[in-house]
Parts: structure tokens; sequence; C-alpha cells
């Protein structure tokens, strides 16, 4: 139905068919948000979902917690997210996700363009795990919140804050190489460089050329 745009079905027992009978109803449904946490899916179940996902255009929030996905299927929904940009959430919370299905999110990271949370806590994933997400992470633009253990290193998560806290800055504006070096005063006007040293050390990096301009310049130096 095009008015339904909740659906919360969590701690029922769907399982892989009730997942593939749902996914088949929303090829082309409305909803935004999808909450199938613990219900005894499997593979099988997220295979199903992440075929909705190439062509649903609809769906923003996704909650497969607490499932069996294991990382065959984790890795079709990262698989998807390559090419479906209207996803923002997803949630895979416990789904026996091991340093495999980081590795398949890890190698598709650069190319998603809708994604702004992935949280993937209370899974098989280590410091090789978390190292490759972070690896991907570094060329994605998207991604503003990933959770993944409290016990990663400390090296690690200091950089996982860093490329987030890049991401949540506008980090794409950076790389937009048609906006005219005029406006770019004004964009930086809304960071307080004082804070978001982060931020101000990207801009260097990326336009290093936009410094010739006084008036970026002047704004600095305030």
């Amino acid at each position: 139905t095009k008015s339904l745009s909740c659906l919360l079905l969590s701690a029922n027992r769907i399982g892989d068919k009730g997942a593939e009978v749902l996914s088949q109803g929303m090829f082309d449904g409305h909803l935004k948000r999808l909450d199938l946490t613990d219900n005894g899916m499997g593979p099988r179940g997220a295979k199903a979902i992440a075929a909705m996902l190439l062509v649903n255009r609809h769906l923003e929030d996704l909650n497969l917690s607490f499932n069996y996905l294991g990382d065959t299927g984790v890795t079709a929904l990262a698989d998807v997210l390559e090419t479906n940009s209207s996803l923002k959430s997803l949630c895979l919370r416990n789904t026996r996700m091991s340093n495999d299905g980081a590795h398949a999110f890890a190698t598709k990271l650069p190319q998603m363009r809708g994604l702004k949370q992935l949280v993937i806590t209370r899974n098989f994933i280590d410091k090789d795990g978390t190292s490759a997400l972070l690896s991907g992470l570094r060329r994605n633009m998207e991604i503003e919140h990933l959770h993944i253990e409290d016990k990663l290193s400390t090296p690690i998560l200091r950089e996982i804050i860093h490329w987030i806290r890049l991401n949540k800055a506008g980090r794409r504006v950076f790389r937009d190489s048609r906006l005219p070096v005029t406006l770019w005063p004004d964009i930086l006007s809304h960071f307080n460089v004082n804070v978001d040293v982060d931020v101000l050390y990207h801009f260097i990096s990326e336009k290093p050329d936009v410094f010739q301009c006084s008036r970026v310049v002047g704004l600095l130096g305030n």
C-alpha cells in the first residue's frame, strides 16, 4: 500500500520464507522504514531483501539485527548498496558477521552514495575487519555514523572518528571542482576553524590553490 510508510515486525518468526514473500511485495512499495529484527532469517532471506533493494527506491531505514545472515547474507546486502542510493540507515547488529563480511562492506564502501549510517556491532569482527572498514571509509564521503565495536584499538578508532567528522562536515563538497573559488569563503564561514581542525586540514589538502584567494586568507586569519 502506498499509504504505509513504516512496518515494524521485530521478534516474530517470519524466517526466510516470510522475508521472500515480504520482499516480493516491496519491489514497488513506498515503505520508508522496515524493522525485521529477530525473525529467524538466514542468508536466503537476506538475499531476497537484497534483490528487492535493487529496484526499490523508497526504503530509507532497514534493521535486520539479531538474524542469522552470516557473511553470505551480509555480502549480498553490501553488493546491492553499490547501486542503491536511497537506503540511508542499515542495522546489522548481531548477524553472525565475521571479517569476511566486513571485507565485503569495505570493498563496496567507496562506491556507496546513499548510506549514512551502518551499525554492525556485536558481530565477530576483530582488528583485521575493522582495519579493512577503515580503508574503505577513507574513500567514502557519505557515511556519518559507523558503529563497529567498543573494543576497537585506539589508533583505528581515532582515525574512524576523523573520517566520520570529515563526512559530517561535507567532505564531498571539498572534492567538487565545479564550485567557483569565490564561493569557498562562504562555505568555510560555516565552520569553526578553532574546533573543526580536521575539516581545515582536509580543506588545505584538497584545495591548496584556493588559499590564493584573499577572502579565504582573511577568514582563516580571524
